[in-house]
């Protein structure tokens, strides 16, 4: 029975709404592009760095933001400001570097980078903490690459620069995981990394 009276309210607004002339027409038509799960962060990163050029030109001719999500979320993808988002990310990442200035000269430190719940946390090659770095107290981060060619093979090297308080905290991040890295940090402190491509 709610069937049919469903179907029937549906068949009575469609003759209500059907038949003449829109009261308004529309100068321009507006297309929102929506992906489920993407992460505007990496999509941002490889738009710009030509991995997505279809995209790239879409968002110059019109605009690129993040879209917001359904509270409660209707996909499993959604973005939900839960603590147990990060867990569908690695919380670990090695061959993060360190840079270390100790009277005057600067050092490199091989380090092991790790999201806990309400800090960012350095340790070294026998797991003694370095550094440890509170989400809250991370108030810039900015990002560049650099190039260098050696023989004939060109590196690539991902610096993230974390500003805490009046320090500044310098990183050298893995060519593979640098843009997941970046996009847990911003999803963690809320701070949106300034990019800074030559």
């Amino acid at each position: 029975m709610r069937r049919i009276a469903l179907a029937l309210l549906l068949l009575l607004t469609a003759w209500r709404c059907g038949g003449g002339t829109p009261l308004r027409q529309a100068a321009t038509r507006v297309f929102v592009i929506g992906f489920d799960g993407m992460d505007p962060t990496l999509a941002r990163a490889w738009m710009d760095q030509g991995k997505l050029p279809n995209l790239k030109a879409l968002a110059d001719a019109g605009t690129f933001a993040p879209l917001a999500t359904t509270q409660p979320s209707e996909s499993p993808t959604a973005p939900v400001r839960t603590t147990n988002l990060p867990t569908a990310s690695p919380k670990q990442f090695e061959e993060i570097v360190l840079m270390v200035t100790k009277e005057g000269e600067t050092e490199e430190l091989e380090t092991m980078l790790l999201f806990g719940d309400t800090s960012l946390v350095l340790k070294d090659e026998d797991s003694n903490i370095v550094r440890t770095l509170p989400y809250s107290s991370i108030q810039k981060a900015t990002y560049s690459r650099t190039q260098r060619r050696i023989m004939l093979v060109r590196t690539t090297r991902h610096w993230l620069t974390l500003g805490v308080g009046r320090e500044d905290i310098v990183l050298r991040l893995p060519d593979e995981t640098h843009l997941l890295i970046m996009s847990q940090i911003e999803y963690r402190t809320g701070v949106k990394i300034v990019q800074r491509v030559d």
